[in-house]
């Protein structure tokens, strides 16, 4: 069971929940609402699509912020917003403080407060001071960006390291299929540890494009080639190592695969599996189906 921090502040403050990632994707305390589902919730933004990649003129329109690259943002039907950080934390969010988050995406500071002002009837500058302090608060920890920092929204760089990987994939992909996923899983392991969630899997997509398909294995072996590795791997691995890794697997024998990020909002948890056409393959069936699908990779 991951370390749970809990941090409560008043009203327009953050009240948050951090968490570690684990095989059962990340768990933290929740209670759902009658009538209230994930479906029902609005998912305000996400990272940037691996298949669409905004320029930075397009990521400068709208609001004075803007959502960190490894975060997304979801609103709940009772106002209460969540913010997934895709490296290690969630955070629940207050309705007011929910409410000054998506101004200050969607306009800039002086609008922002107006409208604010005006909707809950209190003056500008009781607003303006608990919206900087909710924003600076936001911005300390990574979650959100000033668009006047146009170096933090770009996307993850990772031309040299997608090309040394390539190398490597294609060294090892005409080795023994155990062999193949005990490195795979070590080195998403690795990478995934030094590089955090995102830059990982932009290098890992990139390196794949590179390589040519090597058909040689049936889906079942590459199956229960990967279960017996995963389970007697070295190395501690979470939900996201054998995804990205399981991933890998099949696309390197040509099979249609993907990475999915699921997640539950009663209880706050979250899930990462990789999937074919026959269902998730890094994962138990059951365990993937608790959770409602947000983003797909690539």
């Amino acid at each position: 069971m991951p370390d749970v921090k809990t941090r409560m502040m008043n009203n327009i403050k953050e009240s948050g929940v951090a968490l570690s990632w684990d095989n059962g994707g990340c768990k933290g305390a929740g209670r759902r609402e009658q009538g209230e589902s994930l479906e029902s919730c609005q998912l305000v933004n996400h990272p940037v699509s691996m298949q669409r990649q905004e320029s930075t003129s397009t990521q400068r329109e709208g609001g004075e912020y803007a959502l960190s690259p490894k975060v997304f943002f979801i609103v709940a039907p009772d106002g209460s917003g969540r913010l997934f950080d895709m490296e290690d934390s969630f955070h629940a969010v207050s309705p007011v403080a929910t409410k000054m988050l998506q101004q200050a995406l969607s306009r800039d500071r002086k609008e922002a407060i107006e409208v604010l002002a005006q909707w809950y009837e209190v003056d500008a500058n009781r607003i303006a001071k608990d919206y900087t302090v909710l924003l600076n608060n936001l911005e300390k920890q990574g979650l959100i960006f000033s668009k006047c920092s146009p170096s933090q929204s770009s996307t993850p760089r990772s031309g040299v390291f997608s090309t040394s990987l390539a190398l490597l994939l294609r060294l090892i992909r005409y080795f023994p299929l155990r062999f193949r996923a005990w490195v795979l899983i070590a080195l998403a392991h690795l990478m995934l540890n030094l590089w955090g969630w995102n830059k990982t899997v932009y290098a890992w997509v990139e390196a794949h494009r590179l390589l040519d398909v090597h058909s040689e294995y049936s889906r079942e072996s590459i199956y229960s080639a990967f279960r017996i590795v995963a389970a007697w791997h070295l190395f501690p691995i979470n939900c996201k190592e054998r995804a990205l890794s399981a991933w890998s697997l099949y696309t390197m024998e040509g099979i249609s695969s993907s990475i999915t990020i699921g997640v539950s909002l009663f209880p706050l948890a979250s899930h990462c599996w990789c999937g074919t056409d026959d269902g998730c393959v890094s994962d138990f069936t059951d365990r993937c189906e608790t959770f409602t699908p947000l983003l797909v990779y690539p």
